[in-house]
């Protein structure tokens, strides 16, 4: 649970600005990815069998979000802001699990938004991601207490 706080202490802030600016700049989201890179590469240290699936699942999610940056949709627009691939790849560094259940929480929120928004204004993504990573840390909280007391160090 611990890089489950530490996400949500950088994922507060990147939401805050977010949503007041439409950006994420480059100091906020690359600090935050190097502190995730540094815990990540600690606990693949400590524990060498286990810990190398987030750093694959990372370099997966970090590639993907670059192919989105880089690529354009029908009118030459980026798919996905500069500021929201350190973001999502420093989640993944934390926890996959919990990108994922922010991932599922963004996408009908995004969708939604485009739709009231407009064609033209991008949407940011760190609010709806903020959102479900704090469900899913809810959700693993709950598992965790009721289920398999070790479930959310399998996870994160």
């Amino acid at each position: 649970m611990i890089a489950a706080a530490l996400g949500l202490c950088w994922l507060l802030p990147c939401t805050w600005t977010d949503a007041r600016t439409g950006r994420l700049p480059h100091p906020l989201t690359l600090t935050g990815l190097a502190l995730a890179l540094i815990l990540r590469l600690t606990l693949t240290a400590c524990d060498p069998v286990h810990a190398w699936l987030p750093l694959a699942q990372a370099a997966l999610v970090g590639g993907g979000a670059l192919w989105l940056h880089h690529g354009t949709d029908r009118r030459g627009r980026a798919r996905l802001g500069g500021g929201d691939v350190p973001l999502l790849t420093g989640l993944a560094l934390l926890c996959p699990a919990l990108l994922a259940a922010g991932v599922l929480v963004a996408l009908p929120w995004l969708a939604v938004a485009r739709l009231r928004r407009g064609p033209g204004r991008a949407t940011p993504l760190a609010p709806p991601l903020c959102g479900g990573w704090l469900i899913g840390t809810g959700i693993m909280r709950a598992l965790q207490q009721t289920v398999h007391p070790s479930l959310p160090d399998l996870l994160c």
